[in-house]
């Protein structure tokens, strides 16, 4: 890498290389948004000419000889060892070892145990389990790193870490370089704010690595000498917090995420160091219409609906047990699956469909409660929830309930196993994807179904109402509808004229226009939705706009090191 000589110190020049620090990446291990997300960043800026290594903990992926041969995984040879000072004043030791290898052009290091009590941790296939304990040696496992790639001449021109649980890791990363006169910029990435808080302890040279020593803090309009315990102890322990204030430059998925809840928990005066950059999608309305036809024979969303509304029944998932025992895909009773479900009663009228994971703060609570309302109005209408349990089955068996008492309506695929075209062909047949998140920084499900020119019903929260451009504000441009958070009522109306347009237009059925609150063709709304996407959140648009956010670092970092090299 170019570094640019300071007295006494370097810096780099401009972004040539760039470290991506993460707990997920698609492609590797993956639960949500976040790995998909940062997929995206690393696959962008590989297109625009910067070499790109993603460091995450193994998650015990090494074990797969299929994924390790695919990827090439290799050992690297180095180790870092040494022991960790519990509060209890016990020696914890740890032997991190590291596998090289590549996926799609991206460089990929996975960092993994050595040992029985390491691997049990770093090798743990869970990926949020242990989290404290993962997030520790991760920061451990640079101290093998940074010395290897500078015998290398591999040095980053930027630290990039995702979420609170890579935070501590890249300030070590940084700090081992500064050790050596290097001054490698830090960019922390938010993509949902989380409280979390630790002792001093957690984040010391006794257990995670980070020495107390001086550095060097942007206030405004210059940097202010401080010390790494003094800042954390100053937020209290908050890791988020702690991460921005060490930051060359942060950023967070939204503007109205950044200004609502990032600024005003980090603090106001950070502004001038923050970025935005939009999550992007690879889903493009090309692939679901080659799909639809290749699986069902048509591509014409009214056509494709019923056929898929015929097939359903048919599915079959990899039974998986939740922890309540009933909610299988062999006992589909208890979710109101029935195998003599039979259409004809009501016909194959608009089909509303929701995504993601079933937690309370995506909503699907008050989804069930707004399509009760909305069946009053349209008794032909479904609704098929396409969700990741992800442990909240208080909140699955409130939803099962809902279900089996609109059982010729409402099905739940509650299932890790719905492959990605399958949800693709769902979403784009789809009148309309609905996203009841009580909050919500982005919104990728959203920018999802826009790819495929679906329109979204959203509630106007954070990122939402970002992503999505309310018809009523725009009849020109409008993708969908925004509606006040948590108002089941305004949701249900939503939801019934989107039908009515949707059968205005699609069907020829103007008989529900007097319900709908809007007169707009519903094929040019899925025009906009596609045009939308392709405008702003597309990898290159996403990639474009952190390779700024970067170069606003590597300034930081350059201003740092000519004031204190």
């Amino acid at each position: 890498m170019p570094l640019q000589r300071f007295p006494g110190c370097l810096a780099p020049e401009d972004v040539e290389r760039a470290w991506l620090l993460t707990f997920e990446y698609a492609g590797v291990a993956s639960l949500g948004g976040l790995g998909n997300a940062v997929r995206r960043f690393a696959e962008g800026l590989l297109e625009l000419g910067v070499k790109v290594t993603v460091i995450m903990p193994s998650h015990g992926r090494h074990f797969d000889e299929g994924f390790a041969r695919s990827v090439n995984l290799r050992a690297m040879g180095i180790v870092a060892e040494g022991d960790r000072i519990g509060l209890d004043g016990n020696r914890y030791h740890y032997r991190i070892g590291f596998e090289r290898g590549e996926l799609n052009g991206v460089e990929l290091i996975l960092v993994k145990g050595l040992d029985s009590a390491t691997g049990s941790t770093l090798d743990d296939p869970s990926v949020y389990s242990k989290l404290p304990e993962k997030a520790s040696l991760l920061a451990r496992a640079m101290e093998a790193l940074v010395p290897y790639v500078l015998a290398n001449n591999e040095v980053p021109s930027v630290i990039h870490s995702n979420d609170w649980h890579t935070a501590v890791a890249g300030i070590r990363a940084r700090q081992l370089f500064e050790d050596r006169k290097i001054y490698v910029p830090f960019v922390y990435t938010i993509h949902l704010f989380n409280d979390v808080t630790f002792p001093w302890h957690y984040a010391s040279i006794d257990w995670s690595g980070l020495r107390d020593c001086p550095t060097y803090v942007w206030k405004v309009y210059r940097h202010e000498i401080s010390s790494h315990r003094e800042l954390w102890e100053t937020v209290g322990g908050h890791v988020e917090r702690f991460a921005v204030m060490e930051s060359d430059a942060f950023s967070s998925v939204s503007r109205a995420y950044l200004r609502n809840v990032v600024l005003p928990r980090v603090g106001e005066w950070l502004d001038g160091k923050s970025c935005v950059v939009y999550n992007s999608t690879d889903w493009r309305v090309e692939d679901a219409v080659r799909f639809a036809e290749r699986a069902f024979g048509t591509s014409d969303r009214s056509a494709l609906r019923r056929r898929l509304l015929e097939w359903l029944p048919n599915l079959r998932a990899v039974p998986e047990d939740y922890g309540t025992g009933n909610v299988l895909w062999n006992a589909r009773k208890s979710i109101g699956i029935r195998d003599d479900w039979t259409y004809e009663p009501l016909g194959y009228g608009p089909l509303f469909v929701f995504t993601g994971r079933l937690v309370f703060q995506k909503g699907p609570d008050l989804l069930m409660r707004a399509f009760r309302e909305v069946l009053q109005e349209v008794p032909d209408a479904r609704l098929i929830v396409i969700g990741i349990p992800s442990g909240d089955y208080a909140l699955l068996g409130d939803l099962v309930s809902h279900a089996s008492s609109m059982t010729n309506n409402v099905r739940i695929i509650a299932s890790k196993s719905l492959g990605q075209d399958l949800l693709k062909a769902f979403v784009y047949s789809a009148t309309a994807l609905v996203m009841p998140s009580r909050w919500e920084p982005f919104g990728l499900s959203a920018v999802e179904a826009m790819a495929v020119g679906t329109p979204v019903i959203a509630y106007g929260v954070d990122g939402l109402s970002e992503t999505v451009i309310d018809l009523r504000a725009s009849a020109e441009e409008g993708t969908g509808f925004l509606v006040a958070p948590e108002s089941v009522r305004e949701l249900r109306d939503a939801m019934v004229a989107a039908a009515a347009l949707s059968k205005a237009y699609e069907e020829g059925d103007r008989s529900l226009m007097g319900k709908a609150f809007i007169d707009v063709d519903w094929r040019r709304v899925r025009e906009n939705a596609v045009r939308r996407v392709d405008s702003e959140f597309r990898q290159r648009a996403t990639a474009l706009r952190l390779l700024d956010c970067y170069r606003k670092a590597v300034k930081m970092a350059q201003y740092r090191a000519l004031s204190f090299g």
